[in-house]
């Protein structure tokens, strides 16, 4: 609940393996954790991972995971979720997947085929080789029974040579794929979108006011050790004309390989809820290593939204184009980020234990998500070491994903966040500063200067303007 944009930088979390057929548990990548659609999965470390969801005629990609081998080839593997008209067996299934290669590709060979059980769900499996633009490449399509006639895919498609390693991790990543069971019915989820309803329709510009916490700085601790910290303060605002609370929050990590995070975010929301803004950057200072020189990466989220119109847009590295997302209309039970950022001064009662849910866009996803919220009532994480009365919130992601824990006080100020192997803790800014100033002093000033050496690159590249009396040669 509590700046869950330093949550999404810092994805820190452990997972379980599978079988890998000669591939070390290294070669893959921590978990990624869906859980609007109920899955986890690892994807090969070092791959470049696209949490964007395409829609299809028959369903959508959730997950891409890329690879690329040289200046021409890429191999990547896809996750999907399908659906067929009619229900069939699993042998069926297969024989349609050949029949598919055969129509959209020449020279087809199936390498193997097996019905299996995957998941813990009926499943099969196909190898297959074709022939694209001069080269032979090789197709891996596992299928998984969700439900009767809704199926997972796991699809891999590389060049044919690598099949010796490509195989084997196909089946480790596979194997590493687990199903996660909804928390909540589909009647308990209902009751708790129309009990989130009901909370945005009730906050009233007086309770927002009210709500209002200054300043807060957090520790971040990951496995007990400090990284990091953010400052966030709280306000009155005005945007456009349109009188609201203004959210600022700034933070840095300082992490083990060696990577330097920079967090700024701000926020707005009207008392009206009727108008919303946002951007978000986070700046990576990425070390040298050996005869790479350091450099830095950036990403940047952007949000506006008037009445029930929300535009949003977004670019994940330095240089390349801003993405305009469509606009699209929010339900009514869609929530701005700075309400969520302000729900446990919100929320009333914090010793009755209740769900809420609600909506809210996601960048990466390019699509709304669910957000689910548990109040959990009293609850002490240190049994009885905190001075304060401690409430227990649990927030997680649709009715499937793993939560991050908030622990607050009556006015609902921050005693400790958890979130995997991630911990926040309230802190002084004196001795946040002792402990990191030096740090952020050197990290800013070297961001700066590989800042300056991008922008002093483009420029090179950037054709002069003639003067008026120059001709053309």
């Amino acid at each position: 609940m509590i700046a869950p944009t330093m949550l999404i930088v810092l994805a820190f979390s452990s997972g379980q393996a599978g079988p890998g057929g000669g591939v070390s548990d290294a070669q893959l990548a921590d978990p990624y954790v869906d859980g609007s659609y109920g899955y986890t999965i690892r994807p090969p470390e070092g791959w470049h991972v696209i949490r964007q969801r395409v829609p299809e005629a028959r369903g959508v990609t959730l997950l891409r995971m890329v690879h690329q081998i040289d200046r021409k080839k890429i191999e990547e593997l896809l996750l999907k979720q399908t659906s067929t008209t009619r229900q069939a067996p699993m042998g069926e299934m297969l024989r349609e997947i050949h029949h598919a290669l055969q129509l959209e590709y020449s020279n087809v060979e199936v390498l193997s085929q097996q019905v299996q059980e995957i998941a813990g769900r009926p499943g099969a499996l196909i190898a297959a080789t074709f022939w694209r633009e001069g080269y032979q490449w090789l197709r891996l399509e596992a299928i998984i029974e969700l439900r009767p006639q809704q199926y997972y895919v796991l699809l891999y498609n590389g060049p044919a040579e690598r099949r010796p390693r490509s195989e084997p991790l196909f089946h480790f990543v596979l194997g590493s794929l687990r199903l996660i069971k909804d928390r909540l019915s589909p009647a308990e989820m209902d009751k708790a979108l129309t009990v989130g309803k009901q909370w945005l329709a009730d906050i009233s510009a007086e309770d927002m006011r009210k709500a209002i916490i200054p300043e807060q700085y957090l520790k971040i601790m990951l496995d007990g050790a400090p990284i990091g910290f953010v400052r966030i303060q709280q306000g009155p605002g005005t945007s456009k004309g349109n009188d609201g609370i203004r959210i600022r929050e700034r933070g840095w990590t300082f992490e083990s390989d060696g990577r330097i995070r920079r967090l700024q975010s701000n926020m707005f929301v009207s008392f009206d809820r009727h108008s919303e803004k946002w951007k978000t950057s986070v700046t990576t200072l990425v070390p040298a290593e050996g005869m790479r020189p350091a450099y830095i990466e950036n990403a940047l989220e952007e949000g506006l939204r008037t009445q029930d119109v929300l535009l949003t847009s977004q670019a994940y590295q330095i240089g390349q184009p801003v993405t305009e997302n469509p606009a699209r209309e929010v339900p009514d039970t869609y929530v701005a980020r700075a309400l969520v950022r302000m729900l446990p001064q919100l929320i009333g009662d914090l010793s009755r234990p209740r769900w809420l849910a609600f909506v809210e866009f996601d960048h990466q996803r390019v699509d709304m998500v669910l957000r689910v919220v548990e109040l959990k009532g009293v609850g002490n994480p240190t049994a009885g070491a905190m001075r304060d009365k401690a409430y227990r919130i649990e927030q997680r992601e649709g009715l499937a994903g793993e939560p991050s824990i908030l622990y607050v006080d009556e006015e609902g100020r921050v005693l400790m966040v958890k979130a995997g192997r991630l911990t926040m803790l309230p802190a002084k800014a004196a001795a946040l500063e002792k402990l990191f100033e030096a740090r952020v002093t050197a990290a800013d000033r070297e961001m700066a200067r590989l800042e300056k050496e991008y922008e002093d690159r483009q420029r090179r590249f950037v054709p002069r303007r003639r003067s008026k009396g120059q001709q053309k040669p």
